[in-house]
């Protein structure tokens, strides 16, 4: 499962924080913002690793009042068991993501037809994710995560409506967590911090939200993918 875990590093700096944490094989990308808060994203098998990660980041990464998001996992559970091609596909295509169907069926001796039904099947069913490294510092805009906590009698229908209608243009991901169901990060950009702190009031203005905290991001820096582990191990 994958968890966010976010709160203020006590480290000397985000560079060094970064080189210290690199060692944990379940981490895999670290957003640090405005005064020293984190945003770590991790990939766990189960409530241990999650505890061994949280004090992991309590201990080496100088992390006080962390909070831990469990990110629900979208797609339908599969009690499929991944074969060796299974396997061989998610492994060429994480070398070379940009292989169309047809150049990965011939590095892997097989049918066009047969790797399309499989890649397909992989996607439909969660077991394989595509996804780019970005990075904020790079686009020119202001990159922020706003923390939102929803009000009780608030749909949640109509908290996420009311976002991607009046600001789907900018926002980037919308993070929901399964053990705390009212609580959202949105990560978002905007031109300029005025626009910033406009869209924050606005949304304030909604009464949907008991608080809108924005959170400015300074950079990211990425772990070697811990889903690499598993190709490893098998």
């Amino acid at each position: 499962m994958w968890v966010m875990v976010h709160g203020f590093s006590r480290h000397h700096s985000m560079e060094s924080l970064a080189e210290t944490l690199s060692g944990h094989p379940s981490l895999a990308m670290m957003m640090f913002a405005s005064g020293n808060y984190v945003y770590i994203h991790a990939a766990v098998r189960d409530a241990n690793e999650m505890a061994n990660v949280v004090s992991f980041l309590q201990r080496e990464g100088l992390i006080s009042d962390i909070q831990v998001g469990i990110i629900p996992v979208e797609g339908t559970p599969s009690d499929h068991r991944l074969d060796r091609m299974d396997m061989r596909i998610i492994e060429t295509l994480s070398e070379d993501a940009r292989l169309n169907v047809s150049q990965l069926a011939d590095s892997l001796g097989s049918s066009p037809k047969t790797v399309r039904r499989r890649l397909k099947r992989l996607i439909d069913e969660d077991l394989a994710h595509f996804s780019i490294q970005w990075w904020p510092d790079g686009i020119g805009d202001v990159v922020c995560n706003i923390h939102l906590l929803i009000r009780e009698d608030a749909p949640s229908q109509e908290v996420l409506f009311s976002l991607l209608r009046n600001r789907g243009d900018c926002i980037n991901r919308i993070y929901s967590f399964s053990n705390l169901p009212n609580h959202l990060i949105v990560t978002l950009w905007t031109k300029t911090t005025r626009e910033l702190w406009e869209l924050c009031r606005e949304w304030e203005s909604h009464g949907l939200f008991h608080y809108v905290v924005p959170n400015i991001i300074r950079g990211i820096h990425y772990f070697p993918d811990p889903r690499r582990r598993v190709l490893t191990e098998r």
